[in-house]
């Protein structure tokens, strides 16, 4: 058991303090004080501002977990001190003349259940010594742990975002022109992306809008599976960092139909080539 060198428990906590980082401390004050009704947002929320800041994922969460840390070991060392406290006076009152006595003897026995009383869970943090009197209020150990487990279900969940993306960025990366047309050959492929590839976006959108017609090509509407129209788009021009803006406004909003009727001249005509080259 540690000996405790402070003077007082105000000294310690103000060593402690100054140990602990202040805009992480802060974050976490400021949650448990004005947001603990969903303590996993506000952390969602407060990293996203420090992600702004150019702070990675490790820097954030990093720096909470160690005044959490930082927390526990305050606790620690109150029930370390009052430990010593107590095996101080078992000590005095064994050596004592009287220690055989009755009341000796209950004391002896008060202070040895009291020693296997002491648990984390009966402890709290005094928020004005660790806010050097900023904040008036005590956090229980059982907070704390809220607190912990907030901190570490908001980092999870940012951590299951950003492999998600890598996995679909790593999806789209490795998505090629075949997989779009699962029942035509190469040859076919690659006479429609030679006679299309250096077509305008209407003349594109049209033949997209034929091809699901007729069911040669598997297409979604979101992004999230890599086999997306702008997918399709830039794989049939060749060119990854094509931009797809106008090329977008060419269809009715949330689907893959083009907006150009059965009417429209061009669409004829697209029409009339891909059934030549199928």
């Amino acid at each position: 058991m540690a000996i405790v060198s402070y003077k007082t428990y105000e000294d310690y906590c103000f060593y402690v303090s100054k140990k602990i980082s202040e805009k992480p401390k802060q974050i976490i004050l400021n949650g448990y004080i004005e947001e603990n009704k969903d303590l996993k947002q506000y952390f969602l929320r407060e990293f996203k501002k420090a992600l702004a800041l150019d702070y990675s994922e490790t820097e954030f969460f990093g720096s909470l977990l160690e005044v959490i840390s930082l927390f526990k070991e305050q606790i620690q060392r109150q029930i370390d001190c009052e430990n010593f406290r107590i095996k101080i006076r078992l000590t005095e009152t064994k050596g004592s003349v009287n220690f055989d006595s009755p009341e000796a003897k209950r004391l002896i026995q008060a202070l040895t259940d009291r020693l296997k009383q002491i648990k984390p869970e009966d402890e709290f943090l005094e928020l004005s010594q660790i806010s050097q009197h900023k904040v008036n209020k005590k956090m229980p150990y059982v907070d704390l742990l809220s607190v912990e487990y907030a901190i570490t279900q908001a980092r999870i969940e940012v951590l299951s975002e950003t492999t998600i993306s890598k996995n679909n960025l790593s999806l789209k990366q490795s998505i090629v022109l075949k997989d779009f047309f699962p029942d035509l050959s190469i040859q076919k492929i690659e006479a429609i992306q030679k006679k299309f590839k250096s077509k305008g976006d209407q003349e594109i959108a049209i033949l997209i809008d034929y091809l699901l017609e007729k069911e040669i090509i598997e297409l979604v509407v979101n992004n999230k599976t890599g086999k997306s129209r702008a997918s399709f788009y830039k794989l049939l021009k060749e060119d990854e960092f094509k931009n797809t803006t106008v090329f977008n406004r060419m269809f009715i909003q949330g689907t893959n139909r083009a907006k150009f009727t059965h009417n429209d001249p061009v669409r004829a005509e697209v029409n009339k080539t891909v059934d030549k080259l199928l």
